[in-house]
């Protein structure tokens, strides 16, 4: 018999999560803490415009980036497949 603790399986996108976060915190809320999203990919996939959407805070390459986390939510659901070869 399982105790309350042990059924409240935790999942890494809950609400112990900031709203805001910066390409390190958004990659292991995406990705897992197991296989997080490293942030040169968030990167890469903002320069083509395939991953979620982010908010830059400033002007030039060296400002910073922040992810808000329902953007995040979005993206995964965008990306949820049945198949390999077709979207849920």
């Amino acid at each position: 018999m399982s105790n309350d603790t042990d059924s409240k399986k935790t999942t890494e996108n809950d609400a112990s999560f900031p709203h805001m976060m910066d390409p390190e915190l958004a990659g292991i809320y995406i990705g897992g803490r197991s296989s997080p999203i490293s942030p040169v990919t968030l990167a890469k996939w903002r320069v083509i415009g395939c991953g979620p959407r982010f908010v830059k805070l400033g002007r030039g390459r060296s400002a910073p980036v922040r992810y808000q986390r329902e953007d995040l939510d979005a993206f995964l659901a965008k990306n949820l497949h049945l198949s390999t070869t077709g979207q849920a």
